[in-house]
């Protein structure tokens, strides 16, 4: 098989380790169980060596936040089509009951076809599931994140939706 892929692993000989391997393994099983054209494609997790890796498609692009630093602002039907497109893939996850809670320019990959792609899962958590921010612990991005995602309040869809009309 010769597609591109990227490989990820956990950070190690953090004082938060745990909660960044409990993140590593919640961020797999949900990026296992999502097809969506707008997500990456998950190839497989693996263990190599007592090391777990998460192996996912490589998506070639650049991220939003290269392009509106190289280009400025988006025409407004560009940002039309964008936007609508998030919405798109937040619907989708939310369905799901997957909230993304760092839905940020760096975090949306846009390819030289125009293909938008939503990366980085890495504190994605579930609607039902009582994840608030820890403290001394970053969820998202600050410009991009809502007032209550900043104080700790448990996820909702509404964190996503917000950053949206940031973007």
């Amino acid at each position: 098989d010769n597609r591109s892929v990227i490989v990820k692993s956990p950070s190690e000989n953090n004082s938060n380790q745990e909660l960044i391997n409990n993140r590593f393994n919640i961020e797999c099983e949900m990026l296992s169980s999502l097809n969506h054209r707008s997500l990456p494609k998950f190839v497989e997790k693996l263990k190599f060596e007592g090391r777990d890796y998460l192996i996912l498609e490589y998506v070639d692009g650049s991220t939003l936040a290269d392009i509106m630093r190289s280009r400025g602002k988006l025409d407004f039907n560009s940002a039309k089509s964008v936007v609508a497109e998030i919405c798109d893939v937040l619907e989708y996850l939310h369905d799901k009951s997957i909230i993304h809670r760092d839905i940020s320019p760096k975090n949306i990959i846009i390819s030289s076809f125009s293909k938008l792609k939503i990366i980085d899962f890495g504190v994605a958590t579930l609607a039902s599931s009582d994840d608030r921010t820890k403290s001394g612990y970053k969820t998202g991005t600050w410009k991009y994140s809502s007032k209550s995602q900043r104080s700790g309040a448990m996820a909702d869809c509404s964190f996503d939706v917000y950053s949206v009309g940031i973007i």
